[in-house]
């Protein structure tokens, strides 16, 4: 049963990662509204994934509320990611999200 509950996390975080995810080269073009505008995507296609599916309301609600507090720090650590070179793919700005999905788990 464990098995089958992380299984599923990984396919739910692979399906939102690569529903939304976002390379350097289209980070570095977007303006400030857009920024916000994909890392709202970003957010909702993570919370909308299968690790968050038996969660509560209530705790997706705490995560989703941490995601958008910490949109200016995402931010720049994406445009530190990205001077590091355009090149730089969605892996990389993948990793920087993740991490900061996983600070805000309760």
């Amino acid at each position: 049963m464990m098995r089958v509950a992380f299984l599923a996390a990984i396919l739910g975080l692979l399906c939102a990662a690569s529903a939304h995810a976002l390379e350097c080269s289209e980070w570095t073009r977007l303006d400030d509204s857009g920024r916000a505008e994909a890392l709202e995507r970003m957010i909702r296609a993570r919370l909308s994934s299968g690790e968050f599916e038996d969660t509560t309301s209530v705790r997706r609600s705490a995560v989703h509320g941490c995601l958008v507090r910490a949109e200016p720090g995402i931010s720049q650590d994406f445009d530190t990611t990205c001077s590091q070179g355009l090149s730089a793919g969605m892996e990389a700005l993948n990793r920087v999200f993740e991490g900061y999905v996983a600070s805000c788990m309760p």
